[in-house]
């Protein structure tokens, strides 16, 4: 079956991210509403809300399967 583009593009994200894990750096994944303000045709800014847990996937809500890649809700690894 063929991922939507929001998990192709979260797997590629997560590939370039533990790659730095061996630089010592980590991430948490989070999801949130973003809402961009418009007045007439000009953007006058965004506002983020939330940064809750990733369970599912926001484009085709397939479960996020963190314990398959040995990380955790958050997609860090044990060595995190």
């Amino acid at each position: 079956m063929a991922k939507c583009k929001f998990c192709e593009m979260f797997e590629d994200i997560k590939r370039i991210h533990n790659q730095n894990r061996r630089e010592g750096f980590s991430n948490k994944y989070t999801c949130a509403l973003v809402s961009e303000t418009y007045r007439g045709e000009k953007f006058r800014g965004r506002t983020l809300y939330g940064g809750m847990e990733l369970n599912y996937c926001p484009e085709c809500g397939q479960a996020i399967d963190w314990e398959a890649k040995g990380e955790d809700d958050n997609g860090r690894t044990e060595s995190d």
